[in-house]
């Protein structure tokens, strides 16, 4: 009977922008394997893992890399789940499919309207965004 390792997780750290574009990640591992003909005697062995980050991805997404962990005589080796995190954003903010930026207008503001740069995701533009109805606290648009 074959023994199984314990899976080995570790979170990969993501910017807001990099989840958007998508990218490329490589990490380099190290993993200690049994020689076959002296056993408790380990060699070290280093490789590169690519994980191809989606477009779209979200903060949780798990990718697997199965039997990539140390190798042993007596068990099989240990998948390697990398979970994805999104970084804290300093101008938005995830919900769900949605990028949410919040900001803070004035009293004479709220009731006469106004013009509003709103920054975007993937660019240095802003976006103007014109209003001349009344806003109340907690507007959404």
């Amino acid at each position: 009977k074959q023994w199984y390792q314990r899976r080995v997780r570790e979170d990969l750290r993501v910017s807001l922008e990099e989840l958007h574009v998508g990218l490329t990640k490589r990490i380099k591992i190290t993993k200690k394997i049994e020689s076959t003909t002296h056993p408790n005697k380990y060699k070290m062995e280093e490789k590169i893992l690519e994980i191809k980050i989606r477009p779209g991805w979200k903060d949780g997404t798990r990718v697997t890399f199965e039997n990539e962990g140390n190798i042993s005589n007596s068990t099989v080796p240990a998948d390697l789940v990398f979970v994805i995190r999104e970084k804290k954003h300093p101008v938005f903010e995830r919900q769900g499919d949605d990028l949410v930026h919040k900001t803070t207008i004035s009293l004479k503001q709220s009731l006469i309207g106004s013009c509003l740069s709103v920054p975007t995701i993937d660019s240095d533009q802003n976006l103007d965004w014109r209003y001349n109805e009344i806003l109340k606290p907690g507007y959404e648009r």
